[in-house]
């Protein structure tokens, strides 16, 4: 851990600056709650997703994406990057990891070019898919996260911490005060309105309004019982623009997407 903050110390310095005058310009005129599209990692290219790449970031916001999931990972030598899957936290360096394009043509990019790219963007939100539960891994994520951005309040109210479980959030509230959640049901729950109405009695508890599931799970008797306990039901991953119509006509707050835009609504 303290060979990671130092790390973190020497890419702060070097790398990422956040302009005072850009930080606040939508903190009272804007929330992600406002989108009903989620961009799924970074958005799709080239009918190409996870790519989580620059080029599919640029084209999501061109397209009218605000808010994007986002997947992150550790290189070999702990930089933290924007990636769906490395092979495994020691097969792949920082170097390597920049120094090749993503499928031969796109940009990769670290979490300090996120930061960047946040500072260029100010109406841009982050919802962090992080790939990892458990203590270790998470509190470390968490915590190189955090230091670099605890003293922009501003730009940390624009990310939204996805949890997968209790335990997920019970270690990140220690690191990250007063953040927004999205808890997601995939490795948590694949049914059940009794163990449903457990986790969203639990949600209520923390203060926490937004979970995300499955499109198929997201039936009639689920939406009333996250109605009944003020929580916003958000699917994934949809596609398909006539299934998004109807899920959004059915009470869905919003849908992650490769490929939907604001304008096909």
């Amino acid at each position: 851990m303290i060979f990671l903050i130092f790390g973190a110390i020497f890419f702060y310095k070097e790398s990422f600056s956040i302009n005072d005058k850009t930080e606040k310009v939508f903190e009272e005129q804007y929330s992600w709650q406002n989108d009903f599209l989620i961009g799924h990692a970074f958005y799709g290219i080239d009918n190409i997703s996870y790519t989580n790449s620059l080029e599919a970031f640029l084209n999501g916001y061109k397209e009218g994406i605000r808010t994007f999931e986002v997947d992150f990972q550790f290189t070999s030598d702990q930089e933290l990057v924007l990636a769906h899957d490395l092979g495994g936290e020691n097969s792949t360096s920082k170097d390597d990891f920049l120094n090749n394009l993503i499928l031969g043509k796109y940009t990769p990019l670290t979490f300090v070019d996120l930061l960047n790219l946040m500072e260029k963007y100010p109406d841009v939100y982050i919802v962090t898919d992080s790939k990892y539960s458990d203590y270790e891994s998470v509190s470390k994520q968490f915590s190189y996260m955090y230091f670099l951005i605890k003293n922009k309040p501003s730009l940390l109210k624009r990310f939204i911490i996805q949890i997968y479980n209790e335990e997920m959030y019970e270690t990140i509230n220690k690191i990250i005060p007063n953040a927004t959640y999205i808890f997601t049901m995939y490795m948590r729950w694949n049914g059940g309105n009794e163990e449903f109405t457990k986790i969203c009695d639990w949600c209520e508890e923390k203060n926490i309004t937004n979970i995300t599931m499955w499109t198929t799970l997201a039936n009639e008797e689920i939406l009333k019982i996250a109605k009944e306990h003020h929580i916003n039901i958000y699917v994934h991953t949809e596609n398909d623009l006539s299934l998004a119509k109807q899920y959004l006509k059915q009470g869905i707050k919003g849908i992650y997407t490769d490929f939907l835009k604001p304008s096909d609504f």
